[in-house]
């Protein structure tokens, strides 16, 4: 597959799930969806400028980096589960299932490293965000323990 076309099918598979993101964002509560949709709209504006010019060197130039799209994938579903679940489940259970699934399926680790990472990095959101912050964050299941 040429360089050009590969980049223009990331951008537009990266288009779609951005998009779906907004979508599954705008149904948080409160201020909840600003980081999100922040984030999705910039990673739109940034795959619109590669469908545009997909590559400055030219197609015979070494390609570097091979997409694997069984993990492009994996790691897109990933994400849009995670952010569908967000709202009825809540972030607190979410980030960790998504970086534990993560971790394990898609970087190799084993699951008790993967297990410490995800509760780690979970308790420095809930540090950061909830408590140091107050960004609100979808409670879920867990919204009568944490609110």
């Amino acid at each position: 597959m040429a360089k050009a076309l590969r980049d223009r099918l990331l951008a537009l598979a990266l288009i779609c799930i951005s998009l779906l993101a907004i979508r599954a964002a705008t149904a948080f509560r409160g201020d909840g969806d600003v980081f999100p949709v922040a984030m999705a709209s910039l990673l739109i504006l940034c795959c619109l400028l590669k469908l545009v010019r997909p590559g400055v060197e030219p197609n015979d130039a070494p390609d570097t980096v091979p997409v694997i799209w069984r993990r492009f994938l994996l790691l897109g579903v990933l994400s849009m589960a995670m952010l569908l679940l967000a709202e009825p489940l809540g972030m607190y259970l979410v980030i960790p299932a998504f970086m534990l699934a993560a971790l394990t399926l898609l970087a190799g680790l084993g699951f008790g490293k993967a297990t410490v990472i995800a509760l780690v990095f979970t308790g420095a959101i809930i540090i950061v965000f909830d408590w140091l912050l107050g960004v609100p964050t979808p409670a879920g299941l867990l919204g009568g323990i944490l609110g």
